[in-house]
């Protein structure tokens, strides 16, 4: 099985759809419109049998049991929830069978757990790459001060990320730099 999609996630977004949509039809098709097939949908004969919340469950499960757990089905199902800005207004107002509020309420707080389970993602991934590049940085530093040691220099350029940095090590040049920083401050700390 692949990657799962958020619990939190996937509950907002069947509250989405249940107070966007109102015939069991129009659930079928967004689901559609997502890129659900026919192994995750349902007969039409069957899912007239059902109640709004037990379709969407069924797919949803469907979904689940695919190979790659519907990953992109769901993402896709995400970006046009947090997207969506129409109310027919058939079943909003005529009807009144949903309410707009309530549905406009539903993808705010679609878009907030999306924008918190990125932010988390994105500080999970910086802190990944801030223990590669401590690790490398270690790997670099051992490997700097074995090429110090052999050739007797003091101050090296280390490029890394871009930038030049100037390292000081204990080898052969490290008083001399010491001093001129005492004394004529110094530029390469």
């Amino acid at each position: 099985m692949g990657t799962t999609f958020p619990k939190d996630i996937m509950d907002c977004m069947k509250g989405c759809i249940l107070s966007i949509f109102w015939p069991k039809k129009d659930i079928v098709d967004f689901m559609k419109k997502v890129g659900c097939t026919s192994r995750e949908l349902m007969p039409e004969s069957e899912y007239k049998e059902l109640h709004r919340a037990e379709i969407v469950d069924k797919i949803f499960t469907n979904l689940e049991k695919r190979n790659d757990s519907g990953i992109g089905q769901f993402r896709c199902m995400l970006k046009e929830l947090t997207e969506w800005n129409y109310f027919d207004p058939y079943y909003f107002q005529k009807l009144n069978k949903l309410s707009e509020s309530e549905a406009k309420r539903n993808i705010s707080h679609l878009k907030q757990l999306q924008e918190i389970r990125d932010y988390k993602i994105k500080q999970e991934r910086q802190r990944q790459e801030e223990q590669e590049t401590d690790g490398q940085e270690e790997k670099d530093d051992n490997n700097h001060r074995i090429g110090c040691r052999s050739t007797g220099a003091g101050i090296c350029d280390s490029i890394r990320g871009g930038s030049v940095r100037r390292r000081r090590d204990r080898c052969a040049g490290f008083q001399e730099h010491d001093a001129r920083r005492s004394t004529a401050g110094c530029r390469y700390t």
